[in-house]
């Protein structure tokens, strides 16, 4: 029996002894990379400083307006003398946060940086070709398991040895998928088959290969989605010519297409050609439009300004179809405007119907604080805030709507905190924002970015997207030096009061956001080149 207990007190120490060492072992790694991190010095005495930017579409899109293009500019006019900043842009259209860790190694490997920055999240639940069942909270056994490094290092061990092989796994469904799709194209020739191998490609990065089965499709069955599509894949690639060709074609070709119509108009917006989309949104709604249609002409005109004109293409939809989405916008617009009774008027219609989300209660919550009504605003939050935390992400093809997305519930968070700090209540606006937690892909995804980039690079510059709060972020990542955050909520929100939302966005992808355009990519480049100086370089952006 002594043998037996000592075995066991030798084995746990032996264990402990190696917990130690894995710990200590990480530490000297951490502090030799830090040496390794410091500034390369060129032949000409300058040091060059080599950034690296990951995200999305958000990231990707623009070319040379997009905000890793503009910051280059933007670092090397107002840097430190000697530095020479050289930007990579590593974006790519339509991914998730999940796409962007498991390439992470690659492009470190083969870009080298010594900054990393990210912007990256609202993807993730849509279109996701990953299980998110992976990403539900595990039980607190099995996090505090995952803590201890003997275990993670068993683990790594299994993997190495093909026990645990995630990434075959994936690759070996995906192959399977692929070969389903190419089967059903070659027995019925159906044109959904194409599409959705077309946006499986698109998802693996395999753009020449989406395109050819894109094309085929056209020569084969000429239909408006498989136009539509391959506008879009020309557009994230930037070759725009191409992208409005295949729009136009779409639009010509079949007039009741109204995707094509609101992707083109998307399009010239971002191309500052807006002399042409008053006459294209005339000749969407002349091809029969249904009530989104007429939806999405009052967000272009309550985007310029014109309320007269949102509200009576608002009304028109609202004619066609009473939905809680139209009803919810024109609601807000009319609050904003101060037409207080109008407004309660639809938001609780909009809230009474089937199908209404968590932004109409928000929204109604919104116009019972105006009114000092804040008890009924705290219980339409606490519902908005549960709603969005447990609804489904929503899985919508693109030609169905183009911002459907599931509503973040920091957007009804925040709001409740704003009422508990209006109350002077402050250690409840603090629990309300604790307690909604973050989508748990994107939140996991972080986990491992930061990880990963913190033992490579050493500096990582983490970028909320434009009007979002940044408190949902610095809740995922625990404060750490060498990780610096950029808030694109307050100066984004000032300009859209300042100059309208469609000099800053061109479409609502995000619903509350979307794409930039040139002027949305400035902003976003100068607050990160702000944060960049200030924060590594301790210097100031003028």
């Amino acid at each position: 029996m002594s043998r037996l207990i000592s075995a066991i007190l030798g084995c746990a120490v032996g264990v402990v002894a190696l917990e130690i060492g894995l710990r200590l072992t990480g530490l000297v790694f951490v502090e030799l990379q830090k040496q390794r991190n410091a500034l390369p010095t060129g032949s000409d005495g300058t040091e060059s400083v080599r950034i690296l930017c990951l995200g999305e579409s958000s990231t990707a899109v623009g070319g040379k307006d997009a905000y890793p293009h503009q910051l280059e500019d933007l670092l090397n006019e107002n840097g430190p003398a000697g530095l020479r900043f050289e930007v990579v842009n590593a974006g790519r259209p339509g991914i998730d946060s999940s796409v962007i860790v498991r390439d992470l190694r690659k492009n470190l490997d083969r870009w080298n940086p010594d900054i990393v920055t990210v912007m990256m999240g609202i993807n993730d639940g849509m279109h996701s070709f990953v299980d998110l069942n992976q990403y539900r909270r595990k039980p607190i056994w099995r996090r505090l398991l995952l803590r201890i490094k003997v275990y993670r290092l068993g683990r790594y061990l299994a993997i190495s040895f093909g026990a645990l092989d995630e990434q075959a796994r994936q690759e070996r469904h995906l192959d399977e998928r692929e070969k389903n799709y190419r089967r059903a194209i070659a027995d019925r020739g159906e044109a959904m088959d194409s599409i959705v191998l077309a946006m499986l490609y698109r998802r693996q990065d395999r753009n020449d290969e989406a395109e050819e089965v894109l094309l085929e499709l056209i020569a084969r069955q000429p239909i408006a989605t498989a136009h539509a599509d391959l506008g879009q894949l020309y557009q994230d690639q930037n070759r725009l010519e191409d992208a409005e060709r295949h729009y136009r074609a779409a639009i010509e070709r079949f007039r009741g297409y109204q995707p094509a119509f609101r992707w083109l108009i998307r399009l010239l917006r971002y191309l500052g050609r807006d002399n042409e989309i008053e006459p294209l949104f005339d000749d969407l709604l002349a091809a029969g439009a249904d009530a989104r249609s007429y939806v999405e002409v009052a967000k272009h005109h309550r985007g310029d300004g014109r309320l007269e004109k949102a509200e009576a293409a608002y009304r028109k939809a609202l004619e066609i179809e009473r939905s809680p989405y139209a009803c919810t916008d024109l609601g807000s617009m009319l609050l904003d405007m101060g037409r207080i009774e109008e407004a309660e008027a639809l938001l609780r219609a909009a809230v009474a119907m089937v199908g209404a989300g968590p932004r109409s209660r928000i929204e109604l919550a919104r116009l019972c604080m105006r009114t000092e009504r804040l008890d009924e605003a705290e219980r339409l939050l606490v519902d908005a805030a549960a709603q969005a935390e447990h609804s489904s992400p929503l899985y919508v093809i693109a030609r169905y709507s183009w911002d459907a997305r599931p509503l973040d519930p920091y957007l009804a968070a925040v709001e409740l905190a704003r009422i508990y700090q209006h109350k002077g209540d402050r250690e409840s606006a603090r629990r309300v924002i604790d307690r909604i937690e973050p989508n748990r892909m994107t939140f996991h995804n972080y986990q491992r970015l930061v990880d990963k980039v913190m033992a490579r690079v050493g500096r990582l510059v983490v970028i909320q997207y434009p009007v979002r709060t940044l408190a949902p972020l610095k809740a995922m990542i625990p404060e750490r030096e060498g990780v610096v955050f950029v808030d694109n909520e307050r100066v984004f929100k000032e300009a859209i009061a300042r100059e309208g939302y469609n000099a800053l966005f061109i479409d609502h992808f995000a619903s509350d956001f979307g794409h930039t355009t040139r002027a949305g990519h400035t902003l976003i480049a100068r607050n990160t080149a702000r944060v960049i100086l200030k924060e590594l370089f301790a210097t100031t952006l003028p």
